[in-house]
């Protein structure tokens, strides 16, 4: 049973060698995903300016979610002091309603600050027009 909802989870167990074999009880992520989040990731803040003229809308969203899909890092934007959304989802970016010169605040669970660095400076090309 443990091997089928690990198998479903997409975590494979890690048999032991030797003796009886079988399952030994330990988990071990498989994905890229999983194994950054074993990884010391750290949580950093940026701050953008939407310049389009039109706001936060359709082109500039799908370029954020691509970024991110593609970059497989957890990214949310919002407002300060608000609920943020997660950056994977351009429904989910639109329906902020975020007008022409508005800062956001970015948080980007990345390895290294140049990481981070590099989504918010590609985000903040988004946000020009």
């Amino acid at each position: 049973m443990v091997s089928f909802l690990a198998n479903f989870c997409g975590i494979s167990t890690n048999h032991s060698i030797g003796g009886a074999g079988g399952f030994n009880g330990k988990l071990v992520p498989t994905n890229a995903r999983n194994l950054r989040k074993t990884l010391k990731m750290a949580l950093f803040t940026h701050e953008v300016t939407v310049l389009d003229p039109i706001g936060l809308h359709a082109r500039p969203a799908g370029q954020i979610v691509k970024l991110v899909k593609e970059s497989e890092l957890d990214v949310q934007i919002g407002r300060p002091g608000e609920e943020f959304a997660k950056a994977n989802s351009a429904l989910r970016l639109m329906a902020l309603k975020i007008k022409t010169g508005e800062t956001l605040t970015l948080t980007v669970e990345a390895d290294s600050e140049a990481t981070a660095g590099e989504i918010a400076a590609q985000i903040q090309e988004f946000l020009k027009g």
